[in-house]
C-alpha cells in the first residue's frame, strides 16, 4: 500500500504469529524498489501508530531511503496485537525471538535484523539479544529500564512504578477492557481528565 512516498511502501497492521499461536500486528516501511534490504526493527509498547513516539529515535521514511527495511511492532496485549492481559517484560524474550525470525523470513528481507529504540523498547532488544535468535546482527537501545531506575536502596520506586502504569498502561488497558466504542471512549477521556491536572507528589511508602 503506497501512501503517497514515491519511493516508499508503507504496510498496516501486518501479522507475525508467535509460537503460542498469538497475532502481534506491526507497520512496515519499505522501499518500493524490489530487492533485499536489511531490517530495522522496533517492539513498542507504546502504540506503533503514535507517530511522534514511534519515530522518536529513528524516522522511518529516512531509513527506508537509506536501503533499510522499518517494522514496528506492538508487543503482545497492546493496541493492535493479541494477548488477553499485558505483563510487563514478561512475554518479551520468546515474542522478540519469534519476531526477528520472522522479519528475517520476510520476502524482501536479506536475513539481517537490527533493533533499535528508547526506553521500554530499549529493554526489548536485550531481551530479544540474550535468546540468541540467529538472523538478529545488533542492537541500539536508548534508555532502557534498569535496576537504577526501578529500585533505590535496594527499594522499589513504588511512586516511580505506579505512576509509569498509571500514566502509560491504564487508558489502553481499560479501552481494551471495555471495547465497546462510545464507552471506551468515555472511560478514556476520563483518565486524559484525570491526569491533565498538577499534582505534588510528596512522598510514598516502600516496602522494605
Amino acid at each position: 500500500m503506497n501512501l503517497g512516498y514515491s519511493s516508499i511502501i508503507i504496510e498496516k497492521d501486518v501479522p507475525a504469529t508467535m509460537r503460542d499461536g498469538t497475532v502481534l500486528k506491526a507497520d512496515i516501511y519499505r522501499p518500493a524498489q524490489k530487492g533485499k534490504y536489511p531490517v530495522l526493527l522496533q517492539r513498542n509498547l507504546y502504540n506503533k501508530d503514535y507517530y511522534p513516539f514511534s519515530a522518536l529515535t529513528l524516522q522511518p521514511e529516512l531509513a527506508v531511503e537509506s536501503g533499510y527495511v522499518v517494522i514496528i511492532q506492538d508487543v503482545r496485549g497492546r493496541y493492535k496485537s493479541e494477548g488477553d492481559k499485558f505483563y510487563m517484560y514478561h512475554h518479551e524474550f520468546a515474542d522478540g525471538y519469534d519476531t526477528v525470525e520472522w522479519a528475517a523470513s520476510l520476502p524482501y528481507s536479506n536475513g539481517k535484523v537490527g533493533m533499535y529504540g528508547i526506553s521500554y523498547m530499549g529493554m526489548t532488544q536485550w531481551q530479544a539479544a540474550v535468546m540468541r535468535p540467529p538472523h538478529l546482527k545488533a542492537i541500539f537501545p536508548v534508555t532502557w529500564g534498569t535496576g537504577t531506575y526501578m529500585y533505590r536502596g535496594g527499594a522499589l520506586e513504588m511512586g516511580q512504578m505506579i505512576t509509569w502504569c498509571l500514566k502509560s498502561l491504564g487508558p489502553h488497558a481499560v479501552c481494551r477492557a471495555h471495547p465497546q466504542g462510545s464507552n471506551s471512549k468515555k472511560w478514556f477521556l476520563l483518565f486524559r481528565r484525570f491526569f491533565m491536572i498538577p499534582a505534588t507528589h510528596l512522598m510514598c511508602f516502600y516496602r522494605l
